[in-house]
């Protein structure tokens, strides 16, 4: 809470308080009104002696009452306004805050390592971002004013009760602290409760997320009462926790109303004994009531207040899990050329908490030619481009990788990613059109220039068969689409890009042999002056490159062309005559 109030709060002090200040003056012109009451019936009835008295020869009785029941509709009145202000300014900072704090968690969040996103549900995620931002935003716009509300009746309602009868004022105090302390004892029990049902609540919305992200996998193997089982499980956990809370719920409530009936009672009898010695005028005893009454809710909400800044903690903790990860860390200054050649020296990679990837690999990619890499699932291939990207950073003593000489560690991230088009078996596409897609990173190109990428990709025959063609809006990532279509919408974005660098990561499996030859034809065509990098399990994919790189268990087993690989009896040639392809 001190980190909300510090980095959130703090350029709203001005407006907090200003709502603060409103809500004391509706809280004091709310408190006038019943003494409006105890003057008309001491005063005006009773005939007791008031400020009143000198109006007396001027006014009837009837007129002063007229009066007094005018000056009720002003409080009441003043009440409003300052009510309506103060809910306006709590808003307008509560909003404002939520705002910031939103547009910081996605800034954070963008700007996390590539590695953080593979040891975190995406569910739990979109929850932190999502659900809990909603119930720090419900505590500032509801609760928040609650405890200023609650602070400011109490304040002036204890104020005007000690003002007309001393005991009654202590009686009514000596309830608030009693109500804090069995609340307090509540809210510890019920916070351990909150976050179980966070985590729970998590876990159900990341088995939903999986479960719609999957639906194809779900249909096609019939495991549709398996997984609705599942949920249900996870669904059942998380109800039964509610009612826990529930439970604890109805006795909290219960406790606070007995409370509320013993001080209304206590002060009732007070008022009483006072009315009945004279210490106290019948007046007095109706505003005492009146105020008793007033008093009850705030008290009482007290308990709710703090259930609620039970899931604010909880859900303020989580955000700031998320804020307290490291982003990635930016060292390079340069912006080389990177049209050079590319070397891996002597990388010896480690996944956190795994075992050594590679062993001191080391291989150059010439500027300008094309690379294949072939390997076994696990072999390192995509960690390759990973490293490339610096998706993984390599620390010190785990080799180097150097383009055009300059380490990649020295060079600037958004220009390393802006000079490497990166293209991976399973693409992401956005639900928009196929020309959006494809000119996601290049926003400035023209139709002309997406229609050339999307025919150097072999998928504009297929785009313009659609009714709306290159308008046709693809779907939540891309499901209106084949594998194979997605696969070439993706490598278009990646030739729009025009970069030094390409890298195809399995981009070409969904497709099939013939269209396979036709992209690399135009890939070849294309990039003549860029440097490539093939990922492929398929040898015709990889059979036209420069030289062919083969992995196994992260060490190098074979290097050359692919003449020369043919020639020696290794993993290259055993794999190429099991795809049919001639020595």
């Amino acid at each position: 809470m001190k980190r909300l109030f510090r980095d959130y709060c703090k350029p709203y002090t001005g407006v907090f308080l200003a709502s603060a200040l409103c809500i004391l003056l509706s809280s004091v012109f709310s408190m006038l009104v019943p003494q409006t009451m105890r003057f008309a019936i001491d005063s005006v009835l009773d005939g007791k002696a008031s400020f009143l008295d000198s109006l007396k020869g001027t006014f009837s009785n009837i007129q002063l009452l007229t009066l007094l029941a005018l000056a009720a509709v002003v409080f009441a009145l003043l009440n409003m306004v300052f009510s309506f202000l103060f809910k306006y300014l709590v808003s307008l900072g509560s909003e404002g805050v939520i705002k910031d704090m939103r547009d910081g968690l996605y800034r954070h969040i963008a700007a996390l390592p590539y590695s953080y996103f593979g040891r975190i549900e995406t569910g739990e995620l979109v929850q932190k971002c999502t659900l809990d931002v909603d119930v720090v935003k419900g505590f500032l716009i509801r609760q928040l004013p609650e405890v200023l509300r609650t602070a400011a009746v109490i304040v002036t309602s204890v104020s005007f009760i000690f003002y007309t009868n001393v005991l009654c004022g202590v009686i009514s105090v000596i309830f608030i602290p009693v109500i804090a302390l069995y609340s307090g004892v509540f809210f510890k029990k019920l916070s351990v409760r909150f976050q179980k049902a966070d985590e729970a609540e998590g876990i159900l919305s990341g088995r939903v997320l999986e479960n719609l992200s999957a639906f194809r996998v779900v249909r096609a193997f019939g495991k549709e009462r398996e997984e609705v089982r599942r949920f249900d499980e996870k669904n059942e956990e998380y109800c039964n926790i509610w009612v826990k809370i529930g439970r604890l719920l109805g006795a909290y409530w219960g406790v606070g109303d007995f409370f509320a009936a013993l001080q209304i009672l206590a002060v009732m009898l007070a008022g009483i004994y006072g009315a009945l010695n004279g210490t106290l005028s019948s007046g007095g005893f109706v505003a005492i009531l009146t105020y008793s009454g007033m008093l009850i809710w705030p008290v009482r909400s007290f308990g709710r207040t703090l259930s609620e800044f039970s899931k604010c903690t909880i859900s303020l903790k989580r955000i700031q899990d998320v804020m307290d990860e490291p982003q990635e860390q930016d060292t390079g200054t340069l912006t080389p050329d990177m049209t050079g050649d590319i070397v891996f020296n002597e990388i010896r990679f480690t996944f956190p908490g795994g075992e050594p990837l590679f062993d001191g690999l080391t291989f150059t990619v010439k500027g300008g030619t094309t690379l294949g890499i072939l390997g076994g699932v696990g072999s390192g291939k995509s960690t390759l481009g990973a490293l490339l990207l610096r998706l993984y950073p390599l620390k010190d003593g785990e080799g180097t990788i150097t383009v055009s000489g300059t380490d990649i560690r020295d060079i600037r991230l958004a220009h390393l990613r802006g000079q490497i088009g990166y293209t991976t078996g399973e693409p992401f596409l956005y639900s928009k059109s196929i020309s959006e897609n494809i000119s996601i990173a290049a926003r400035s190109a023209s139709m002309t220039e997406i229609r050339e990428a999307a025919q150097d990709a072999d998928i504009a025959r297929a785009v313009e068969n659609f009714q709306k063609g290159y308008d046709t809006l693809v779907g939540e990532r891309g499901v209106t689409l084949s594998g194979g279509q997605r696969q070439r919408v993706a490598i278009a974005r990646t030739f729009l890009r025009g970069t030094p660098i390409m890298v195809f990561d399995d981009a070409l499996s969904a497709v099939d042999s013939e269209t396979d030859k036709r992209i690399r034809e135009n890939l070849a065509r294309r990039t003549k002056e860029t440097t490539t990098i093939l990922i492929s399990h398929r040898i015709s994919t990889l059979m036209d490159a420069d030289a062919i790189l083969v992995l196994k268990d992260g060490k190098m087993e074979q290097y050359g062309s692919h003449a020369q690989l043919m020639r020696e009896d290794g993993t290259y040639r055993r794999i190429a005559l099991e795809q049919g392809v001639d020595a």
